[in-house]
Formats: structure tokens, sequence, C-alpha cells
């Protein structure tokens, strides 16, 4: 949660005064974006306590914020990574994160895919055109696959997620 300060009104942060986002205002310009750590920290670490009986891998979707501190910190935590491009992949990968804690699931089709998959990334392939580029390049090789059932549970017409 962030801070904005426009004119005399100042939206409400649970984690910074007015003092301290006038003086972050005055170092460093703005906009200027201010991340609680101690609230990302308490997240994640709900995150990795959720019971299971079966293993479970968090993984924190980077398309929310990709900003490297916050993907070097929770890696530090243990979460692995969400990716949505081979873009998120590779800035996941500068933050300190190896190809098996990153999870690609994307429409694309990027040309550096074989790189990628040979640094050991997991990929999910979204359609038939993956599916059959995948097996062209790695017969054999396994991949997860994420399709959307038909099922619409809330959103509009207009998006393709599952809902709420």
């Amino acid at each position: 949660m962030g801070i904005t300060i426009v004119g005399d009104s100042m939206e409400k942060s649970r984690f910074l005064t007015r003092d301290q986002a006038e003086r972050i205002r005055e170092e460093f310009g703005t906009p200027a974006y201010v991340y609680d750590e101690r609230t990302l920290t308490e997240n994640a670490r709900a995150a990795l306590a959720f019971p299971n009986a079966y293993g479970l891998t968090v993984r924190y979707a980077m398309k929310a914020c990709p900003n490297a501190a916050i993907l070097r910190h929770f890696r530090e935590l243990g979460l692995h990574i969400d990716a949505s491009s081979g873009y998120e992949v590779r800035r996941a990968m500068m933050a300190g994160y190896s190809g098996s804690e990153i999870s690609l699931s994307s429409q694309e089709w990027f040309e550096d895919f074989p790189a990628l998959h040979a640094a050991g990334i997991r990929f999910n392939a979204c359609s038939i055109l993956q599916l059959r580029k995948f097996g062209e390049l790695f017969p054999g090789q396994s991949l997860g696959l994420r399709f959307n059932p038909g099922r619409r549970l809330g959103g509009n017409r207009e998006d393709q997620c599952g809902g709420t």
C-alpha cells in the first residue's frame, strides 16, 4: 500500500506517516513507490504456512509487481515464481531465481524458449499450438497444461479468467 499526496490531501496509509512521505518526496521526487516489507513478509509466511497434505509450492505472481528488491526478498523467504512472459522469466533470473524455481504460463511463444527451457523453467502450455511446438522441440519431456474448463464463476464476458 502506498501513499499519494495531492496538494493538502493524502490517501490513508497503514505504514507510512505524512512526514515520512514528505521526506521521501523531497529525497526521491515523485512518483516514488514505497513497499511495506513487514506486510509482504507476513503474507509470504502465511502462504508458506498454508496447511497441505501433499506438498505445496508457493509462487509469487510477479506480474503484480516485478520489482527486483521484492523478488529477491521473496526468494530469500522461499517463494517461487509464477511468470507470464519470457521477460518475467529473465527478470526473475536476474533477481537470483534458478530456472527450476520459475513456472511459466503464457499465451505467447518466445524465440528464446529453448534457452529458457534449458535453464530449467517449468512450462504450462496454454494452447494446442504451444503443445505442438513443445512436443516438436522436446519430445517425451514433461510440461503442465493450463486450460479453461468453460465454467464461469464470475468476472465478465470479456475476460479469460476463472472469476471469483
